[in-house]
């Protein structure tokens, strides 16, 4: 996922030069972040549908966009697959065991390296 590698690169976690980027498909507007392109679509994965959705996200207000995430988060059941699956997770500790959300701490559920 070029969003986690960039992520990764920002937190200084990664060099540029460390990864090798191939994307199965791309649009023009990303095709100078890969390495390679292979033509090899990902079935189901529709861009245009995911693009649209994030470009009417950020067209709301600040706080149009809270109230968007409130009410998304509004439907956690607190079984940290989020967590498990952070593309991100370099932390010795986990950042969502050092913060609460809606008043509740999170419980650690793996051990810290």
């Amino acid at each position: 996922n070029l969003r986690a590698v960039t992520g990764l690169i920002q937190e200084h976690q990664l060099t540029r030069n460390d990864v090798y980027i191939i994307a199965t498909s791309t649009s023009d507007k990303t095709a100078n972040l890969y390495d390679e392109v292979i033509d090899m679509p990902i079935k189901g994965y529709k861009s245009d549908e995911v693009d649209k959705k994030v470009a009417e996200l950020m067209k709301l207000s600040p706080a149009e966009r809270r109230a968007f995430w409130n009410k998304e988060f509004s439907k956690c059941i607190k079984c940290y697959a989020c967590r498990q699956i952070c593309p991100l997770c370099y932390c010795n500790r986990c950042i969502a065991d050092r913060t609460s959300h809606n008043g509740y701490r999170h419980r650690p559920i793996r051990p810290a390296t």
